[in-house]
């Protein structure tokens, strides 16, 4: 407590005040009130007492998919290793689209925007690190941005071939998992040039048979566990 945590290339300090700041807004969020629910409480309590114990970290790279649709019933489907084929949450987006990663269709609001459909959907891998506390005066670089670059060109190439349309890839992105305990609003990003895409032809996967033709080309290819980074 009070100290820096996180993986060995990445920490930010966690403090007891942030700790019952996130609680608090957690039981308010759940319960849409000011009153206590202790039905609520006791299970995300149970949640930080759990995330007080990890041992380890994850992470989220993320690359979005710009001029790219699919049907829903694929969300989560796996291509090659461990990438998978997904929209973006609510939270991904929102560091994806001050980082200049998807394109901004228009304003609702000042802080809402509308983002088009075909900017929606990403490739996506989850990979953890033990976890380290305290202070390290030389911490080590840690892997490549995103962990799947070296198949995302077979993957987009695959995703064209099969599917037709102008897809391509963005810049990637890095932030920490949702689920884990106070995983703080930062982000990394790569800032690669962004690929151009023609909306009038998209690239759309409309179900599991061109799915399969996409694994096809790339199934020999598998994401390497990420290197150790110590505690």
């Amino acid at each position: 407590m009070d100290t820096l945590v996180g993986a060995t290339f990445s920490a930010q300090r966690r403090s007891l005040d942030h700790l019952v700041l996130n609680l608090v807004i957690d039981l308010v969020t759940a319960t849409r009130s000011w009153e206590l629910d202790e039905a609520v409480f006791d299970r995300l309590y149970l949640r930080l007492q759990q995330g007080l114990a990890q041992d380890t970290v994850r992470f989220i790279d993320f690359v979005p998919l710009l001029g790219f649709t699919a049907s829903t019933s694929l969300a989560g489907e796996e291509l090659v290793g461990q990438v998978v084929l997904r929209p973006m949450t609510d939270r991904e987006l929102s560091h994806a689209v001050p980082r200049a990663a998807v394109p901004i269709d228009g304003y609702v609001a000042t802080t809402a925007h509308q983002i088009s459909r075909f900017y929606q959907w990403c490739l996506a891998v989850e990979h953890s690190h033990p976890l380290r506390t305290g202070h390290v005066d030389t911490p080590p670089l840690g892997p490549p941005m995103p962990v799947f670059g070296h198949v995302t060109p077979s993957l987009l190439a695959a995703l064209r071939l099969v599917c037709g349309g102008s897809a391509t890839t963005s810049r990637a992105l890095r932030t920490r998992h949702s689920d884990d305990l106070a995983p703080g609003e930062g982000s990394s990003a790569l800032l690669s040039p962004v690929g151009t895409t023609d909306l009038d032809r998209p690239t759309t996967l409309a179900g599991q048979e061109l799915l399969a033709q996409i694994r096809t080309p790339t199934g020999s290819s598998t994401i390497p566990p990420p290197a150790p980074t110590g505690r």
